[in-house]
């Protein structure tokens, strides 16, 4: 029987995870253990390029890495150009489409019959869906977004895959008495990304209205990306080996899901005691995937190096995928990115060269790691930080207890702005909050920015972006611990300092007109006088229990 829980329940039932493994465990509560290259002592004999080949080094031992032209990154800033763009790739797929999202909204018929138009138009297309199990049948049994993605698999029965993950997390007693939206704070599907034939759509966007209208995010078009499409793909059927399979009914907008006897093991939500077992087949599944994309593509990266007369029509750009996925041991994100990226703009702030180095930092839910505050607060950098006012915050004003979330994220945010005057960063470290009327936020992602001079007719101080990373993660202990993330590194390689007269990078001026897109509406800047506003009251009930269950948060 579904009901009301006590504070000291729901702390039990979302208790943080216990985690055992080798180098790629989760970090345990208040414990990463990460072991640091760089060195923090300011030196003249690192040079800009040193610097960044090592950490372009460090990644490429760990992750896949995929090279591109500048000309092949395209920024979308706005919802309606993510939604244009991807009406455009859809009308125009000739092998196959995947769909790689928490949902698609119950509602969006236009999205389904541009899906539906397309396979009819070519018998040759396949369509591949994958969102998660908890959030696509929330509203079961009304209209729900499975239900709508039944019809298309009705339509196309032989063309249409539709898989739902499911959290190992919730099982048995717990998912016959969490409330419907409280089973969700155990873990979803939550990687966004969108495929057609070689083109990708990297993004924190799901497939529903707001995302496509007034819910502000980021989105780059990858194209003409086969190696990097393939990665993707093969993501996809990894993911679908321990995910539901969706099936039409005879009566839409009934539909059944099963667990396909081709999955590399049992359904996780049978039993208790399966579930360490399908955990570690889970975890060896994403480590093989990371591994076997690796070598492959430092085997191509020695055959690039070793032909150097390869013609490009614009700057190179190294990108690197990056998996969070904290319930199966894979942790790329708390142990081979943000640790490492951190300290990366550490030594770009320490070089002696006359250039500023900013760290750009946003999150749509402002519950950043504490690890990644501790680094942040212990470092000397310049760090910029834009999250939703309580009005953008996609939960305002909404019914029942989800209507106190903005007032969580806004004591987390207190607690966060009095660790920067403990520390007395308040001059190295600002928080910002963006509000647009009628608009919500949720973009996400870093950027590592350095303000540098060109010479000209008069000299010019202009800010280029070296790096950033796009893609699902808030960089929260929910994103480290519960969820399913995929973001991407993408590196600009380039921008040199020592090569004041070279042709300004396009990728480095879209990336930078998108973060100052976002600055002009971050106008807000958190001090003691918001927080001491009648507004931003926050009650002690709402405290308390933000302390006991942030990491569903």
């Amino acid at each position: 029987m579904r009901g009301f829980f006590s504070l000291c329940e729901l702390r039990k039932l979302y208790k943080p995870c216990e985690y055992r493994g080798r180098q790629d465990r989760l970090i345990r509560p208040g414990a990463l253990n990460i072991q640091y290259r760089y060195t923090c002592n300011k030196s003249s004999s690192q040079s800009f390029e040193d610097v960044k080949k090592i950490f372009i080094e460090e990644l490429s031992s760990r992750l896949p890495r995929f090279e591109l032209d500048e000309c092949n990154v395209k920024v979308l800033k706005t919802p309606t150009q993510f939604y244009s763009n991807l009406l455009e790739l859809i009308g125009k797929a000739k092998n196959h489409i995947y769909i790689f999202s928490l949902y698609v909204g119950k509602d969006e018929r236009n999205l389904v019959d541009a899906l539906s138009e397309a396979l009819r138009k070519n018998n040759q297309l396949r369509l591949k869906v994958l969102v998660d199990y908890l959030r696509s049948t929330r509203e079961h049994p009304n209209q729900c977004s499975a239900s709508l993605l039944s019809e298309l698999k009705s339509r196309f029965p032989d063309r249409v895959d539709v898989h739902l993950f499911h959290t190992p997390e919730l099982y048995g007693w717990r998912k016959s008495v969490l409330p419907r939206r409280f089973d969700e704070g155990l873990g979803l599907q939550h990687m966004k990304f969108y495929g057609i034939d070689d083109d990708v759509i990297m993004s924190g966007a799901n497939l529903s209205h707001d995302y496509f209208v007034n819910r502000q995010d980021r989105y780059l078009l990858l194209s003409n990306q086969p190696e990097l499409s393939k990665y993707f793909q093969d993501l996809f059927h990894t993911t679908c080996l321990i995910s539901y399979q969706l099936s039409s009914a005879p009566n839409l907008p009934a539909f059944k899901l099963s667990w396909p006897s081709s999955n590399v093991h049992s359904s996780p939500t049978h039993s208790s005691s399966s579930l360490e077992s399908f955990k570690s087949i889970a975890h060896e599944l994403y480590r093989s995937l990371t591994v076997r994309w690796q070598e492959k593509s430092q085997i191509k990266m020695k055959a690039v190096e070793s032909d150097r007369c390869i013609s490009r029509r614009g700057g190179l750009v190294s990108i690197f995928p990056v998996l969070q996925m904290g319930s199966f041991r894979i942790n790329q994100e708390t142990s081979a990115l943000i640790p490492k990226l951190i300290e990366f703009a550490k030594e770009l702030s320490n070089l002696q060269d006359g250039y500023r180095t900013r760290l750009n930092w946003t999150s749509g839910y402002f519950s950043l790691l504490r690890e990644y505050k501790q680094q942040l607060l212990e470092s000397d950098l310049d760090v910029q930080i834009i999250t939703a006012s309580p009005e953008a915050n996609g939960f305002y004003n909404s019914r029942g207890v989800s209507k106190y979330i903005p007032s969580a994220y806004t004591y987390l945010e207190y607690m966060f702005y009095k660790d920067i005057i403990s520390k007395q960063k308040q001059d190295k470290i600002q928080i910002r909050e963006w509000k647009r009327p009628g608009w919500t936020y949720h973009a996400k992602g870093i950027w590592i920015t350095r303000t540098i001079e060109r010479m000209g007719s008069e000299q010019e101080v202009e800010e280029e972006c070296l790096l950033t990373t796009i893609g699902s993660s808030n960089y929260g202990r929910r994103s480290a611990e519960r969820d399913l993330e995929c973001n991407l590194i993408l590196i600009n390689n380039r921008l040199d300092p020592k090569k004041p007269n070279q042709p300004e990078s396009s990728l480095s001026k879209e990336l930078i007109e998108e973060l100052n897109q976002l600055r002009s509406l971050a106008v807000d800047k958190v001090d003691e006088d918001l927080f001491r506003s009648q507004e931003r009251r926050v009650g002690l009930g709402v405290k308390l229990a933000t302390r006991l269950i942030r990491n569903m948060l």
